[in-house]
């Protein structure tokens, strides 16, 4: 149903509103010729039933008074009033039926003394019973409508000459046929209709000539317009003839139309742009569908892929971007599904190496973004990736540098510090962390002055913060505590850290542990002094004065500094603080 009714409705209109006026005025009329003529159903059946009434009480009234005593037969009186009444039009079959069921008179001799079941067609048998019991007419109808029965009991006087006041019951029996009169007023009612029927076929065809002419014509005109606009065709114009309705929508068309032209060269002139900047732009672009087909590639993908755009466009984007783990050289994940399920901007991971089509290996860095219509709907994934071998090559460099200028750090006895431009401690070398007892976490959390013993504290401080400020270089002696908690003399020296561009980054702390060169300045000052006393107190002790110069000979050998004394010279004593001992 609901097919013939989508093909109805693309019918064209000339045919359309015609056939829906016919369709709603054959509703309207049908309707009507059906309540017209179940109103005159209904007036038949109530005629029939009142027929019904008034024979069966004018067969009871001559019955009940026609009976002759003497010949105890009926009066053929009362069987032409019986065979009379079947001629009526509507009544089919009259009798006078005994209670034991037998008929006593019917419009038909051979009935008379035969069951009623036997000649009467249909008759039940609780019927008897049923107008026995009753002195009230009783109208029976079939399920069909067509017939209708009536029952009715009277007493009437009996037969027998010696009991003339003794009563006998009987039951009236009378059947109407409505078949006949039901389909002559079919006709009648047909013939009655039968002129608005015909001036309906005139309308319809007055109206499918109007909505020809007025509407489904100009309909036709803007459909073929429309029709060329689809294919492409914005420069032709509908024709604003017609109806005022009509008019105004081919006019708001037109607009339309115009609109859509300007729309369309807009778009592309701005697709040429982008067209432009896609496939001038330094890095690579791929774009693909919801179903990872790739659908872009331009010139600088093309060159890093080995494919052509024509070629690569429809195949998966997993045949044509084949990426690598650059250490292991297993397969990496392309992020087109991740984007597509997070609807985010996806990265790819670090040290990745993009596989061409001829066998090139490409280290790339790239990321992943959503592709979105209008409405926000994600309808693909684009690619953006670019060539980063060389930077690949630099930071390798620079990983290789910075591992080897830390070896050589940690390599030495001197303890290395790097401050930022406040002055806090960025990173230490493993002799720093050893001898202050600092670990690897703590490493940036602990400044370091404040391992400067508290008496050093003051002029530390002072000269570190005009070094800071001023971006000079810094250097002192001072008493720096130690891991085991005690505090050795050391020698820091601190130079400005200058980045690529000059600029000022912080220092580079360097500090030596002097407190041995210490120690070894006391002892020599403690034997130079016993030198003075045995060569002022003791005069000719040579042997003496010989052993304490060797003696001294040694502790300067020991600091790398020269023979003061000349074995077997004269003793002459020197304070070696004097001289260039540092401090």
């Amino acid at each position: 149903m609901s097919a013939t009714l989508r093909h109805v409705f693309r019918l064209p209109l000339r045919i359309t509103l015609p056939l829906v006026v016919a369709l709603v005025l054959l509703v309207t009329t049908t309707a009507s010729l059906v309540s017209a003529w179940q109103r005159s159903i209904e007036r038949l059946s109530a005629t029939s039933e009142m027929l019904l009434h008034t024979e069966m009480h004018r067969l009871i009234r001559l019955d009940s008074d026609a009976e002759d005593l003497h010949d105890r037969r009926p009066t053929d009186h009362v069987w032409r009033e019986i065979s009379h009444l079947a001629t009526r039009p509507l009544v089919r079959e009259v009798a006078l039926i005994d209670p034991d069921g037998k008929v006593r008179q019917a419009h038909r001799r051979n009935w008379t003394g035969q069951p009623a079941a036997a000649v009467i067609d249909g008759w039940q048998p609780e019927w008897l019973a049923r107008g026995l019991a009753t002195r009230q007419p009783i109208v029976l109808t079939s399920r069909d409508g067509e017939r209708m029965t009536g029952l009715q009991s009277y007493q009437r006087r009996a037969l027998d000459p010696n009991q003339p006041r003794q009563l006998a019951t009987s039951l009236v029996y009378v059947r109407t046929d409505l078949r006949s009169a039901r389909q002559e007023l079919a006709v009648s009612e047909f013939r009655e209709r039968l002129p608005e029927l015909v001036a309906q076929v005139v309308l319809i065809l007055l109206v499918g000539g109007l909505v020809h002419a007025g509407l489904a014509r100009p309909l036709n005109r803007l459909e073929q317009t429309s029709a060329r606009w689809a294919r492409g065709d914005l420069s032709l114009h509908a024709s604003e003839q017609g109806p005022a309705e009509i008019a105004r929508l081919a006019a708001s068309f037109n607009q339309m139309v115009d609109t859509l032209r300007r729309h369309r060269d807009d778009l592309i002139a701005s697709e040429d742009r982008l067209s432009t900047v896609l496939y001038s732009t330094g890095d690579a672009l791929l774009a693909t569908d919801a179903q990872h087909r790739i659908t872009l590639l331009n010139p600088t993908a093309e060159a890093l892929t080995g494919w052509r755009e024509f070629e690569a466009c429809g195949r998966p984007v997993a045949e044509v971007f084949r990426i690598e783990h650059a250490q292991t050289g297993e397969p990496a994940e392309i992020p087109v599904q991740r984007v597509l399920d997070s609807g985010l901007v996806v990265g790819l991971a670090n040290h990745t190496v993009l596989v061409s089509r001829q066998g090139r290996r490409t280290h790339i860095a790239d990321s992943a973004a959503p592709l979105r219509n209008a409405s926000g709907d994600l309808r693909g994934v684009v690619i953006v990736f670019r060539d980063v071998t060389e930077s690949y090559r630099l930071e390798q460099a620079l990983a290789e540098s910075e591992l080897h200028y830390r070896a050589l750090a940690n390599a030495g006895h001197a303890l290395i510090l790097t401050t930022d431009l406040d002055g806090r401690s960025l990173w230490s070398n493993e002799p720093w962390l050893t001898w202050t007892g600092q670990t690897e976490a703590s490493r940036g959390e602990v400044d370091w002055l404040s391992l400067v013993h508290p008496e050093d504290l003051d002029a530390a401080w002072m000269d570190w913060r005009r070094a800071i400020a001023q971006h000079a270089p810094f250097e002192q002696s001072l008493r720096l505590r130690r891991a085991d908690g005690s505090h050795a003399w050391v020698r820091v020296k601190a130079v400005p850290r200058l980045g690529a561009d000059g600029r000022f980054q912080g220092h580079v702390l360097q500090a030596i542990d002097t407190s041995h060169e210490r120690e070894a300045d006391q002892r020599l000052a403690s034997q130079v002094d016993e030198l003075r006393r045995w060569q002022t107190g003791v005069i000719g002790r040579e042997e003496r004065i010989a052993a304490l110069k060797a003696e001294v000979n040694d502790l300067l050998q020991q600091l790398g500094r020269p023979d003061r004394y000349e074995t077997g010279a004269r003793v002459t004593v020197s304070n070696p603080n004097e001289s260039d001992r540092n401090p």
